[in-house]
């Protein structure tokens, strides 16, 4: 009797756990039913060697609402419902930039660091890489595919000083690049400038880099644009001058070279720098 028993209770143990696991099968192939297939093609058209291993971030939205965020390889699948989300795909290796505001699609925005938040001198851009999908309709009828092509976004400008007179009297020189965006919006490529006109980009320009040298920026406002020089003469002294260079449509300036040139003489035992003129010609022009 007791064997007839134990022979009952393992039926019933068995049958439970057969159930059991027919459930969750059940459970998880409802689930993958009710979800379509995301193909993710990333291509990154700065590396011409593809790291399958590199791993991007990717920010899922729907109804402006951050509903996922997960890493994906340059080749990947998502699982989504039916439905319309918006995507923000960026590439984390990038240098002196940071992301805010990631919960609603509409605020989500990148923000450069300060090199020296004293002086109001914000630190130029490296490899900054994203890129955003607006409203993309996921169907389970059809094959969704995402391709992305994954461009370095920060433009660059190139800076030359160009003397005459007593030039051997120049140590070196500083520029001041205004006007430039402190950060970007993420849902657009909107770059984001303050109403603070100081915040800038500096670098030195001298003898060791031939007094010509070329920054890296994510824009320049379209009116108030003004460069700033600081000149630092042999004798120790210093002079600053100011060019006003809002004529320039800002996306012309992008890719450019902008060659200043300054007469530099002797005034009553001084140093004195005057600019006599500035252009803006393509790059690869050398003067």
């Amino acid at each position: 009797m007791f064997k007839n028993r134990y022979i009952i209770i393992f039926w019933f143990v068995s049958l439970t756990l057969l159930l059991s696991c027919s459930r969750r099968d059940l459970i998880e192939l409802t689930t993958f039913n009710s979800c379509s297939i995301v193909k993710v093609n990333i291509n990154d058209v700065t590396n011409t060697k593809v790291n399958e291993n590199k791993l991007y971030k990717v920010f899922i939205y729907q109804n402006d609402n951050l509903i996922r965020q997960k890493e994906a390889l340059s080749i990947d699948t998502l699982m989504l419902s039916e439905g319309i989300y918006d995507f923000i795909i960026f590439d984390e290796s990038c240098e002196n930039f940071q992301l805010f505001e990631m919960n609603h699609f509409s605020t989500a925005t990148g923000i450069l660091k300060y090199k020296d938040v004293q002086n109001k001198i914000l630190s130029t851009p490296k490899q900054v890489k994203f890129f955003s999908i607006n409203k993309l309709d996921i169907q389970n009828s059809k094959l969704n595919t995402i391709d992305i092509n994954l461009d370095i976004i920060e433009k660059s400008v190139n800076y030359q000083l160009m003397f005459e007179g007593a030039k051997e009297s120049v140590d070196k020189c500083f520029v001041k690049q205004k006007g430039v965006a402190y950060g970007v919006k993420l849902s657009d490529n909107t770059p984001l400038y303050s109403e603070d006109k100081d915040i800038c980009h500096l670098f030195e320009v001298s003898a060791s880099n031939k007094y010509t040298n070329q920054i890296e920026l994510l824009g320049v406002h379209p009116v108030f644009k003004e460069i700033e020089i600081q000149f630092e003469f042999i004798d120790s002294t210093v002079q600053k001058t100011k060019i006003d260079i809002s004529k320039i449509d800002d996306s012309y300036m992008y890719s450019k070279k902008l060659i200043i040139s300054a007469d530099i003489s002797y005034v009553n035992t001084s140093i004195t720098a005057f600019i006599k003129s500035w252009i803006l010609v393509k790059d690869t022009l050398k003067i």
